[in-house]
């Protein structure tokens, strides 16, 4: 009998294992499926409202002291499936993120498995608060990731995301994910009430004098935690403000077409990231300037050019003024003597280096450089953004002094570790006043509202998604991208190495998209909208959407076991 029973164990516990195991994958996969995806280049957006159905099926399944299992489970496979491209460029830093997540959903299970126990009525709420809190926290810090805030998944739904402009992505976020919560709370509960009716029904204990009293009595009080109250008045509230939603998404878009404006054109390159050396900064040089030649002879009234990331590698001004490397010197050189011969203004991704007046420190900054032919090409004295938020590990890495093996680790992988900017400058072209993100920079929301508040009225993005060879990365950066300029109401220019480069309105309607994967040019007009005008809510708030969704979760798990406590000690 023993073995017979151990059999039919080991059974039950192998099919709980399987089922939940699916439930896992299932889950990551409907995760990923949202954002753009190795299926789906754009994305399943619509699957955003639901996307955290699974998740709380398994919180619910799962015990307290498992759960976090659960948890890293669906953040290792989650973000493997999302971010698969990384390691397409960094093997170690794809490790990095899926192991990070990893153990951060293990974490976030276990505080909303606490929130089930601590709020056995109205859980939801709690966890829809904690979830909340999360998406704001995992972007913040020295790792910060942007990439799968679950709002970005809509970014096609140009309607819809207007309302970015008051809530910005945190808030917009929370509405996202609110179906999820309240849905899966009626069904859970109509589900439960239903298993408890019927229980109630078949006992035999109710047709006993001495314990019927008792079994109604208790089967009340779990009729009572089946309330499906809360979440139909949520559904009900949710209902009204997606009307609303509806309703200023279609009549809160900006029209420009009486705006002066500004032509501007953005240039692709399609270079190999991959080629380094003098030679190959000098063919990529001639290539670039050969696609600018192509536009400017067609439109000659373009009045800013834009060149991606790092576009020119030697760095302009310091190769110019110390002549120390004769072969980047005459790169340099035939550079500003070109820009200098058109009318136009260029911006230029270039690595520059400042080196000390005594010599004797040389810092090296991913910056974006103006030049206006006739004004400070010759010498160059370019207006100069360097950019200040660095890509973790493979651009920057602050703990040097204390891990110092793995320090060395990133510099021998090859990664060129940056020094950072400090001043968000602001550059003019004929009226337009616009800041220049750099890379992945315009994924976060402070880093443009800083601009804007700074008095940019229009961003323009050099970005060098080339080394992932992968469509799904660009979309995913293009995504957060569109967001910025709904936020803050002005229009956006990317400018990148193998795309995507385009021209986004303040609305958040891709203009123009020039063909990903190919040497070729976008040619667009910007408007230029008026220095004083109002910020929005989201620009002047900023992320006080996300700090008040952790101040509430906090408070609420917080003063909820302190109570707990206290009762005890009483008890």
């Amino acid at each position: 009998m023993k073995n017979k029973h151990g059999s039919k164990s080991f059974l039950n516990y192998f099919s709980h294992f399987c089922i939940y195991g699916l439930v896992i994958i299932f889950a990551s996969l409907f995760f990923a499926l949202e954002h753009p995806n190795f299926l789906f280049k754009e994305g399943l957006g619509f699957l955003a409202w639901f996307s955290y159905i699974p998740v709380l099926f398994l919180v619910k399944n799962f015990r307290l002291k498992f759960v976090w299992l659960a948890g890293g489970l669906y953040g290792f496979l989650s973000y493997s499936f999302l971010g698969y491209w990384l390691g397409k460029f960094s093997g170690p830093g794809y490790a990095a993120v899926v192991i990070g997540y990893f153990f951060i959903l293990a974490i976030v299970f276990t505080i909303l498995k606490c929130a089930e126990v601590l709020f056995p009525k109205n859980h939801w709420i709690v966890q829809w608060l904690i979830v909340c809190a999360y998406e704001f926290l995992r972007t913040l810090g020295f790792a910060g990731f942007n990439y799968g805030v679950t709002g970005y998944a809509l970014w096609k739904q140009t309607t819809i995301i207007q309302i970015c402009d008051i809530t910005g992505i945190f808030g917009f976020t929370a509405f996202v994910i609110l179906p999820s919560f309240f849905l899966f709370d009626f069904v859970a509960k109509t589900l439960e009430k239903r298993a408890l009716l019927i229980n109630f029904d078949g006992s035999e204990e109710l047709f006993e004098a001495n314990t019927h009293i008792k079994s109604i009595t208790q089967a009340e009080e779990k009729l009572q935690f089946c309330s499906r109250a809360s979440s139909v008045i949520a559904a009900m509230v949710w209902t009204a403000c997606f009307v609303f939603v509806l309703i200023y998404g279609n009549f809160s878009k900006i029209d420009t077409s009486d705006y002066k404006k500004v032509k501007v054109l953005a240039v692709q390159t399609n270079d190999d990231p991959w080629k380094s050396g003098v030679n190959a900064y000098a063919e990529n040089l001639i290539n670039i300037t050969k696609l600018t030649d192509s536009a400017l002879e067609i439109n000659p009234d373009i009045q800013l050019v834009v060149w991606p990331e790092t576009a020119i590698v030697p760095s302009i001004v310091y190769q110019y003024e110390s002549k120390k490397d004769e072969r980047r010197y005459k790169i340099v050189s035939y550079l500003l003597d070109y820009i200098n011969e058109k009318s136009a203004t260029f911006v230029v991704g270039n690595g520059h280096t400042v080196v000390s007046s005594n010599s004797a420190k040389k810092d090296d900054y991913n910056s974006a450089l103006m030049f206006k032919p006739g004004q400070n090409v010759l010498p160059p004295k370019p207006q100069i953004y360097s950019k200040i938020k660095l890509v973790p590990f493979s651009e920057t890495f602050p703990y040097e002094k204390q891990l110092p093996g793995l320090y060395k680790f990133l510099i021998e992988r090859g990664n060129h570790m940056w020094t950072p900017g400090n001043e968000y400058t602001v550059f003019n072209v004929d009226g337009l006043n616009f800041s220049t993100p750099i890379c992945y920079e315009d994924t976060f929301e402070k880093s443009c509202r800083m601009m804007y508040k700074n008095g940019a009225r229009c961003f323009v993005n050099l970005s060098n998604d080339a080394w992932c060879h992968d469509l799904v990365c660009q979309n995913q950066h293009l995504a957060m991208a569109v967001f910025r300029s709904v936020e803050n109401r002005v229009p956006s220019v990317r400018s990148t190495a193998s795309g995507q480069t385009c021209i986004i309105s303040l609305n958040g309607e891709i203009l123009n998209m020039a063909e990903p994967f190919t040497a070729t040019y976008v040619i667009g007009e910007v408007p230029v909208l008026p220095e004083d005008r109002a910020q929005t809510f989201s620009c002047r708030f900023g992320s006080s959407w996300g700090f008040l969704f952790v101040i509430l979760a906090c408070g609420l798990l917080l003063s909820k076991i302190i109570i707990v406590i206290i009762n005890k000690i009483r008890n």
